[in-house]
């Protein structure tokens, strides 16, 4: 496993450090998403500022939107060495209609080296964004790429490496067609889901497609050009400025399910995660609790009967935090006396593994340092990001192995 991380190393190193610098444009005040009122926001036509709401501000939904390039990333090291990530650029070629190209990459290590995988995926679709011409003609929206869509589009699946052959890894392309809703959220998020359904085939071999019906989920960072700068004062109403929270429930649902199916193969998890949050009196300290769990099972062979993996997880974290820039907004008028701002946190995790057939029952605890930065939006929905540093307690890695930690939360809060 030593070795195996070893190799890794520069690529977590080269991934941390874009996120940083990421993190750092998406945060500092010099390239913040919302300005100071000393920089007043160039005049919007007074048809959109009479008729958008709050929550279509924030969407960017006044921006009309030429071209976007969006970036998203997951990483992943438990039992197991996961990364993925995706890079995509949106360009609009008629008035409702954008060509969306996409390169995605993942890279999946079991710890025991029993399982090591890697891929690559191309694809190119057009989106029809159906609503956007009617919402124009009535004064709500600019011609933005924040809206619900239709899309036909064609992937090639590729994979770089198989190095044992029990699990039959077949490259494959696909014909599909997809209906989602893409949102902008303020100068540099996005969010991206629907669900698809296409023919897939196997590379080189004739003609024998299979269907396929799955879900999607993508969140992460966009970058276009805009033409106005944002208002604190219209988000005062999304971000609830002067609201103060002392216990939160939050409930993440980036990737919380997702289904695969064909005619050769099953694919199907659902990782649920709940978070309690309680903030200690008036101070700018919290304690926040997660239970976590993640339930996998893939299949695959002509007949479908035989399983291939399946694996259940379990988990608790527990860490302290303390928002060290609250009093700061609050007077600002960016927040309440709550849990919206950025902070340090200090926590420990525990998780149990089954992952069959490739390992037994296992348990690893960990103990990790984190910034991050939390935001309640709306009235009932959240998100928190976080980077950090975490030490593993576990017979089967190295004890001076320090991984990268980093997690990307969206969802319903109450």
């Amino acid at each position: 496993m030593e070795n195996i991380h070893s190799k890794y190393k520069g690529l977590k190193l080269i991934f941390l450090s874009c996120l940083w610098i990421g993190l750092f444009m998406r945060f500092n005040p010099a390239y913040s998403q919302v300005e100071t009122k000393v920089e007043q926001p160039e005049q919007m036509e007074d048809s959109i500022v009479q008729y958008i709401t709050p929550m279509e501000y924030a969407f960017m939904m006044h921006e009309a939107t030429s071209w976007m390039v969006k970036a998203s990333a997951l990483l992943e090291i438990d039992k197991h060495y996961n990364f993925q990530y995706k890079i995509s650029f949106e360009k609009r070629i008629a008035p409702s209609f954008t060509l969306n190209l996409a390169l995605d990459q993942s890279l999946f290590i079991s710890e025991e080296g029993s399982f090591d995988v890697g891929s690559i995926r191309t694809s190119i679709e057009s989106r029809w964004y159906y609503r956007l011409n009617k919402r124009i003609k009535q004064n709500r929206v600019a011609r933005s790429m924040s809206d619900n869509y239709l899309a036909l589009g064609f992937d090639f699946f590729y994979y770089l490496n198989n190095t044992k052959n029990s699990i039959p890894f077949i490259d494959h392309f696909t014909l599909f067609a997809k209906w989602g809703f893409q949102r902008r959220f303020l100068r540099h998020g996005f969010a991206d889901v629907g669900i698809k359904l296409g023919l897939s085939n196997a590379y080189n071999a004739g003609f024998s497609p299979s269907l396929i019906f799955n879900t999607y989920v993508n969140l992460g960072f966009a970058f276009t050009h805009d033409r106005y700068r944002l208002d604190q004062d219209k988000l005062c109403p999304v971000f609830r400025c002067y609201e103060g929270v002392n216990f939160i429930i939050k409930s993440n649902l980036n990737n919380a399910f997702g289904i695969y199916t064909g005619q050769r193969f099953r694919n199907f998890y659902l990782a649920p995660q709940i978070a309690f949050e309680y903030k200690i009196g008036n101070s700018a300290f919290s304690i926040n609790a997660e239970i976590n769990g993640l339930f996998s099972y893939y299949e695959t062979n002509p007949n479908l009967d035989q399983t291939l993996i399946r694996s259940w997880q379990a988990g608790l974290i527990v860490e302290g935090r303390w928002y060290y820039n609250l009093k700061k907004r609050t007077l600002m008028g960016k927040t309440g006396n709550g849990l919206s701002a950025d902070y340090l946190g200090l926590g420990w995790e525990n998780k149990r593994f089954l992952f069959t057939p490739y390992s037994s029952n296992t348990a690893q605890p960990q103990v990790f340092i984190i910034t991050g930065w939390q935001r309640l939006f709306s009235k009932h929905l959240y998100y928190d990001i976080q980077i950090g540093l975490a030490h593993h307690f576990n017979e089967n890695i190295s004890s001076n192995e320090v991984d990268g930690r980093y997690k990307f939360a969206v969802g319903y809060r109450f």
